[in-house]
């Protein structure tokens, strides 16, 4: 099954789809430069550097689209730096409600984060403790109770009576008792 296998056709199509949305985002922010250029103040957009992935799966185009991805993030990179550049020219001072003062409401929501994140932790460990915890007592207490439960059955089904039984469990913590000193003894 080649499922996730491109063909070399798919491949194209895929870097073509990726060049022509590169473009569009070239075109958009140089409009935006001229329009603020033309004192329209059109609002400004940042993004990321998007770069191109090189599909190894190619084949002999290979380095082709290496060369083809590296020439547009390079132009790209040459625009946002001319873009930048300029618009640090251009840029109106702020007002003194704009200047940072050193508080951020992100800043606050990450604290907060790191707050909550902590005390998950802390209770994820506290619960951590507790089930190693209930394991240590837990185990011990059912298999001793899975031990008097077969006794029992076993003395059921030898035929012995209520009676009977209960006098074996009566006397079940000193057969216990005797049994630990002859195995401390050995």
């Amino acid at each position: 099954m080649d499922l996730f296998i491109e063909t070399p056709k798919q491949v194209n199509d895929r870097l073509e789809r990726e060049r022509r949305s590169q473009d569009a985002w070239l075109r958009a922010m140089q409009e935006q430069y001229a329009a603020q250029q033309a004192g329209l103040g059109a609002p400004v957009v940042q993004q990321a550097e998007y770069r191109v992935p090189v599909d190894r799966q190619a084949g002999h185009d290979a380095p082709a689209v290496q060369r083809t991805g590296h020439e547009e993030s390079s132009e790209r990179r040459r625009a946002c730096e001319t873009y930048s550049e300029h618009r640090g020219e251009h840029e109106t001072p702020r007002a003194p409600s704009q200047t940072s003062d050193g508080y951020s409401v992100a800043q606050d929501a990450y604290r907060e984060e790191l707050a909550f994140q902590r005390r998950r932790a802390r209770r994820r460990r506290i619960g951590a403790c507790l089930r190693v915890l209930a394991l240590i007592v837990l185990i011990p207490l059912g298999l001793a109770a899975v031990f008097v439960g077969s006794y029992v059955l076993t003395c059921i089904i030898n035929g012995a009576t209520p009676e009977e039984v209960l006098d074996v469990l009566a006397a079940m913590p000193s057969r216990v008792e005797s049994f630990v000193r002859s195995v401390m003894a050995m």
